[in-house]
C-alpha cells in the first residue's frame, strides 16, 4: 500500500483486511498523535501568552470524519478521532476563552489529489461533487481564518464542511 502525506495528515488507503497494524499505527501517529500534541502545545500558550486570554485551535479532519470511508480505514478512523478530540477540546478549554473547531474538507486540488488520480483513484470522485469540481487550498485556508479571527468568538465545538456539497 502506498502512503502518503500532507497537510491533512497520512493516507493509506486500504481496508481493515489489508493493513498492517505498522500502517494502522503510523497514521494514528501522524493524524491522531500529532493533532493531540498540537493542541497540547497550543494551549500551554494561550493560557499563559500575557496578552490576553484565551485564542483558537483549528484541527483539519476531513469528510472521512463524518461519514464512513471505505478503502481507508485507518485513515477514516484517525479523521474521526481528531474530530472527538475537538468537541473534548471545545468543553475543557472554554473556561479559558480557548475556542476549538476542526474543518472538514473534501477533495482538495493538491498534489496528493494529482497523484492518486494518475492511479485512477479519482476518476469517479469529481462526479459525486455537486459543485462539479475539487476546491482550491485557498478555500480552506480562508476557513481556518475565519476561525483563527475575532469574526468567530462565539464558535466552538463545531464541525465546518468545505466539500462542494459531497456530504449535504
Amino acid at each position: 500500500l502506498d502512503g502518503m502525506v500532507n497537510n491533512a495528515g497520512v493516507v493509506v488507503a486500504g481496508t481493515i483486511e489489508e493493513l498492517s497494524l505498522d500502517e494502522w499505527r503510523r497514521i494514528q501517529s501522524v493524524n491522531v498523535d500529532g493533532t493531540f500534541l498540537g493542541c497540547k502545545i497550543a494551549v500551554e500558550g494561550m493560557k499563559t501568552n500575557g496578552r490576553r486570554r484565551g485564542g483558537s485551535i483549528i484541527n483539519i479532519s476531513s469528510i472521512a470524519g463524518l461519514r464512513g470511508s471505505g478503502g481507508a480505514f485507518a485513515y477514516g478512523a484517525s479523521k474521526w478521532a481528531v474530530r472527538g478530540m475537538t468537541k473534548s477540546a471545545a468543553q475543557e478549554l472554554s473556561p479559558h476563552g480557548i475556542r476549538v473547531n476542526s474543518i472538514h474538507p473534501g477533495i482538495i486540488e493538491t498534489a496528493m489529489v494529482d497523484e492518486f488520480s494518475r492511479k485512477g483513484i479519482n476518476e469517479n470522485v469529481r462526479q459525486q461533487i455537486p459543485m462539479g469540481h475539487y476546491a482550491d487550498a485557498s478555500e480552506v485556508a480562508n476557513l481556518a481564518l475565519f476561525l483563527a479571527s475575532d469574526e468567530s468568538t462565539y464558535c466552538s465545538g463545531s464541525e465546518f464542511v468545505v466539500d462542494g456539497g459531497m456530504t449535504a
